[in-house]
This record gives structure tokens, C-alpha cells and sequence, in this order.
């Protein structure tokens, strides 16, 4: 199963934290052949004054199930010093599942893929970079 997973955060030394969460995303067990963007520097959307994030996107293979996975991407936030906290303030890493293959789901928990996908540049830009085939959802829905 191809799989993105973006990548974001603006609290302490995010680079580091990046690299360390792709290292242990890479040593999970059925991980293969991940690959990651360029780093983005971004505006925070949020209306609370914060620094630029860090943004970036992953792409890896696996045959781990999506929910195992998902709480395994959990657990990596977790260690890495994510809190829980509101929506738009700062944060140490945000790892959101962006594609699980062709899964569509919709629950209270995880939305795949992603909602709010098409429309961030911060995750547009990597996506592209990546080549990603999921964008040309994006070039089918404006057709004319």
C-alpha cells in the first residue's frame, strides 16, 4: 500500500524532530522505500501569533492494516513531545495521515483521505514533488 503521511511543526528544532520521526517511521516493520520532500517553511494558519511552521511529506510502502498504522503514527507524535492541545496553537509535530492507497473512510477518528488535503499549499507543494497521483483528483475536478 502506497502511503503520504505530512509532516508539521514549529516548536524547538523541527528539523530534528523530522528526522527523527522519519527514522522511526522507516524502522517500523513492513516500512519500505520511504521517501521524503523538501522541507517548507510556512505561515502559521492559525490567528494566534506563532512561529513559521516546518512542513514536509513522506511516502512510504507497507502492508501494515490502516488502523495500526495510524496508531502507530500516534505513538511516534507522542514520543517526540506532541501534548494534546487546541486546534491552530503551536506544536513540537503534527504527523497527518494524508493517503492509505485508494482507502476512503470516514470516522470519528480518522478521515482518509485527509479533508483538508487539497487545500494547503504546504501540502500541495510536497505532494507534487513526490509525484503523487492523487493530484490529478485536483486536475479532474476542474476540468471544463
Amino acid at each position: 500500500m502506497e502511503i503520504y503521511v505530512a509532516l508539521g511543526g514549529n516548536i524547538g528544532d523541527t528539523e530534528q524532530v523530522f528526522h527523527r520521526a522519519l527514522q522511526m517511521i522507516a524502522s517500523l516493520d513492513q516500512v519500505s522505500d520511504l521517501i521524503c520532500s523538501r522541507y517548507y517553511r510556512t505561515k502559521a494558519v492559525s490567528d494566534l501569533p506563532q512561529r513559521d511552521y516546518l512542513n514536509a511529506v513522506c511516502r512510504f510502502q507497507t502492508s501494515l492494516d490502516v488502523w495500526v498504522l495510524w496508531e502507530l503514527l500516534q505513538n511516534i507524535e507522542s514520543a517526540l513531545g506532541k501534548k494534546p492541545k487546541p486546534k491552530n496553537v503551536p506544536r513540537v509535530l503534527d504527523l497527518d495521515f494524508l493517503f492509505y492507497g485508494d482507502l476512503k473512510l470516514v470516522t470519528p477518528e480518522l478521515t482518509l483521505p485527509h479533508p483538508l488535503w487539497k487545500e494547503r499549499s504546504f501540502v500541495l507543494e510536497p505532494l507534487r514533488e513526490l509525484g503523487c497521483r492523487h493530484l490529478d483528483e485536483i486536475t479532474k475536478t476542474v476540468e471544463i
